[in-house]
């Protein structure tokens, strides 16, 4: 890999298991602490999404809120759960 100031990843952890989506963001945080890259990534998965610093939430296309983490990952993540929640994407409307 060269040496990019943004990587820009669509869905990287997307289909894969586990173990090789927490190899994906090891690379993902690795290229942050040693190139000082910054990393977009658009991801419907709250466990890639729980290991950024800060999550811009969607839905329908607008903006519907910016979380930061500022704790422990796993807090992170019980956050972005429940703003998931609260935005109605846990549940299908159609019932």
């Amino acid at each position: 890999m060269n040496q990019p100031y943004v990587i820009l990843a669509d869905e990287p952890a997307g289909n894969l298991d586990s173990k090789s989506c927490k190899a994906v963001i090891d690379a993902f945080l690795q290229a942050r602490s040693e190139m000082d890259a910054t990393i977009f990534m658009v991801t419907h998965d709250s466990y890639a999404a729980s290991f950024c610093d800060r999550v811009i939430v969607l839905k329908d296309g607008k903006v519907h809120g910016e979380l930061k983490r500022t704790g422990t990952r796993r807090a992170f993540m019980d956050e972005l759960l429940n703003t998931i929640r609260e935005l109605g994407g846990d549940s299908d409307d159609d019932e």
